[in-house]
């Protein structure tokens, strides 16, 4: 026999010899090996072991048999262990009393969970690991049941035991609170919660010592201990992951079909076979096909290359040879709009004849504005030449270039636009400076091309003065003219705002954003602002001065007017909403990061009544308070505009504003009317209610049953797909015959 451990001894195994030789000194007339002479542990143990097969039986009968030695004695590999004397069941009980019984029990225990280990059986599995409901497994989440134990179960089985106890009758017939309620069909969501809490909110005694610990039989919590809020947010908040556990399995299942479907490889090889078959059906193989309609692709080409941009002709010209022939020439492809990170990458892959579009765009993001410091003098005179011979070019964008390093002067830039019919120069973020502009509008003016085409033109954050302001304004005096001028973060100061005054172009939109200028350059600008559409001067100390200023030459033209981080106070904003009925055609009064109060939004307000046309005003980040949000709540019923946005961001309202707004919009629904209102980052968690209550009122296309409901899911998805092409810009007649459609 090879060395056996023994069950039952805390000892190593015991080899055969050793065995025999403890069998023959113990061996004697009174002491066979039968039954009676062993322990009770013994016998119990041998019994218990018939389940299992012979060869293992009979091995933990010989170890058993041969484990109990007498103290003392040694033996190879029993370690010495010495034993209690051995007694009968009937002697141990007279003997030893309730002492000898307790320490049987305990040493049977020890000695069967050893012999369950010897013969293979896996260890038990800890009682917090198994759910009490399923007994399965748990994994890392689970609903704590609040018994003090850290009890743990299935979100599903939670529900389920709970509901079943608050709706099965007692003992002595009484029914339960959810009897009738809790039915099969009821899925373990938001619903089943909401029944849950709304049965133990006013529960009696008696209905919460129906709920007890599936575990420990443990009572409910009193509120004082564990608040039922408290408990139930667990709920939604597994719920909530639950939800998103299934939406994630959706998406990836989602994702499989469409590449399995749509993009595997068995669906090209079905296309790629169906388009063959129907070339043989032609007696055409592709190669004779594409050599057959070769003289007729110049048509073709012509209208593919009109809209694809330059990644999609670098596509298009590896499909076939005919496709590489359309599409390059000399090496160099056809690409009609053309975006790069370098001007040097345009001139190496691009033909210039062809060429309507060129944006040139150092991103930051994707370090490609540290390829701006790679560009030197030499590949500024390139794309000199290269762009000579694009005379179909009509957009010309040169973003984040540093352009005045490489040129200083801008004499290679004044090349580049001179004898072009450009209708957008955009050369933002470039450090120019007065003489290169000066020396750009002297070459645009001497091409009458250039000023008979020019819409947009665009200067963003660069070193311009009023200097530089000066001289590019006989630009808009063209036939068609300038309708967009971008100055934003320059230098332009009050005096560039004289020059625009003194110049009176024609009616555009203007960008003087972070200028430096004060009320001085605002009473400049209100003599010409009936002229204007946009006017953007945010980021300017202006003041309540300048704020008047303008608000005295606010005309029926103005469709934006952008005063954001422009010091405007109580006074101005007063003025300013008094001012407000002049301007028809306002769609977007932007008045955000200001020192406006109460009394200025509720003038504001008053303002704002009258234009059919406002669309957004944003007073976010103003100190308007309860007091202030109350004067609009009041002001509420007399607004008729759809759609409407009002941002109210950060504006120190409290529980009280947001009654006050929450009963306006109860009295008044504006549910239909197409109506947002930004309430984010203003109570301290008190109001929360009321802001759900209020996007409820204002959302058309909410569902108001329970989340974890099933009722009317496919004509709630109906609306909101709806809702979200209405969103989109659909017409108001599509999304009506959309509702409909549902409703028949």
């Amino acid at each position: 026999l090879k060395p056996v451990k023994c069950p039952f001894a805390g000892g190593g195994g015991v080899d055969g010899t050793s065995m025999r030789r403890h069998a023959s000194s113990r061996s004697s007339p009174s002491s066979p090996s039968s039954p009676s002479s062993l322990p009770a542990v013994a016998r119990q143990d041998s019994r218990s072991a018939a389940a299992v097969p012979k060869a293992v039986t009979s091995l933990q009968q010989l170890a058993a048999k041969h484990a109990f030695r007498k103290p003392g004695s040694r033996g190879n590999g029993c370690s010495g262990t010495v034993l209690p004397p051995l007694v009968s069941p009937k002697r141990s009980s007279k003997s030893f009393g309730k002492e000898a019984n307790a320490r049987s029990r305990e040493s049977h225990g020890e000695q069967a969970k050893e012999a369950s280990t010897a013969v293979g059986s896996g260890p038990v599995a800890p009682e917090g690991d198994l759910c009490a409901i399923c007994i399965q497994s748990l994994d890392d989440g689970g609903f704590f049941f609040p018994c003090g134990q850290e009890h743990r179960l299935h979100y599903a089985c939670a529900l389920h035991f709970l509901g079943r106890s608050l709706s099965m009758p007692s003992c002595d017939g009484v029914a339960g609170p959810l009897q009738g309620r809790w039915t099969a069909n009821i899925r373990p969501g938001w619903r089943a919660i909401g029944l849950i809490e709304d049965c133990l909110k006013d529960a009696t005694p008696q209905t919460v010592g129906r709920v007890i610990c599936p575990l420990c039989r443990g009572d409910w919590p009193e509120e004082e201990k564990t608040p039922l809020a408290t408990i139930m947010a667990q709920l939604r908040e597994l719920s909530s992951k639950e939800q998103a556990g299934s939406a994630s399995k959706m998406k990836e299942a989602l994702v499989r079909i469409w590449n399995k479907f749509d993009h595997g490889v068995s669906v090209q090889q079905w296309r790629m076979f169906k388009a063959l078959s129907a070339l043989d059906r032609n007696l055409h193989t592709v190669t004779s096909f594409m050599h057959l309609v070769e003289e007729s692709c110049d048509g073709v080409s012509a209208i593919i290359l009109s809209f694809l941009r330059f990644e999609h002709v670098s596509c298009f010209s590896q499909v076939s040879s005919v496709g590489n022939k359309i599409c390059m020439c000399a090496g160099k492809l056809r690409a009609p709009f053309a975006r790069a990170a370098t001007v040097r990458s345009i001139v190496s892959h691009i033909w210039a004849t062809d060429v309507v579009s060129i944006e040139v765009v150092a991103s930051s993001s994707s370090g490609s504005m540290r390829n701006s410091f790679t560009t030197t003098a030499a590949d500024a005179l390139a794309f000199d030449t290269w762009i000579r011979a694009a005379w179909r070019l009509q957009e010309l964008t040169l973003h984040g270039l540093q352009w005045e390093r490489i040129d200083p002067g801008g004499w290679r830039l004044q090349s580049c636009v001179a004898n072009k019919s450009l209708r957008v120069l955009h050369l933002s973020h470039n450090c120019l400076l007065d003489p290169s502009v000066v020396r750009l509008a002297d070459a645009m003016l001497r091409s009458p091309q250039t000023t008979k085409f020019l819409e947009v033109l665009v200067l963003d954050l660069n070193y311009i003065t009023a200097k530089g302001l000066a001289a590019v304004l006989p630009l808009g005096k063209a036939a068609n003219g300038i309708h967009t001028w971008g100055f934003r973060h320059n230098k332009l100061g009050d005096a560039g705002c004289g020059f625009i005054a003194e110049a009176k172009p024609k009616l555009a939109s203007w960008d003087l954003r972070t200028n430096g200028l004060t009320a001085q350059g605002c009473f400049s600008l209100a003599t010409v602002l009936d002229d204007m559409v946009e006017l953007r001067l945010g980021c300017n100390r202006l003041g309540d001065a300048g704020v008047a200023h303008l608000a005295e030459g606010i005309g029926n033209k103005l469709t934006l007017l952008d005063l954001r981080h422009a010091c405007c106070g109580e006074d101005g904003s007063q003025i300013l909403g008094r001012a407000l009925c002049s301007a028809t055609s306002l769609a977007q009064l932007l008045l955000s990061g200001n020192e406006i109060g109460a009394l200025g939004a509720e003038s504001l307000a008053e303002g704002w009544r009258w234009l059919r046309s406002l669309q957004h005003v944003d007073l976010s980040s103003n100190n308007l308070g309860n007091d202030g949000v109350s004067r609009l709540a009041f002001q509420l019923p007399f607004w008729k505009q759809s759609p409407f946005r009002l941002s109210l961001v950060s504006v120190g309202c409290g529980i009280v504003g947001m009654a006050k707004l929450r009963a306006a919009l109860e009295a008044h629904p504006r549910y239909d009317w197409q109506w947002t209102i930004e309430l984010q980052n203003n109570t301290d968690g008190g109001g929360t209610d009321d802001v759900h209550q209020i996007k409820r009122l204002l959302d058309k296309f909410l569902v108001l049953e329970e989340p974890g409901s099933r009722a009317c899911s496919k004509e709630s998805s109906a609306l909101a797909c709806v809702a979200r092409a209405f969103s989109k810009g659909s017409s108001f007649v599509g999304a009506s015959r959309g509702t409909n459609v549902l409703r028949s």
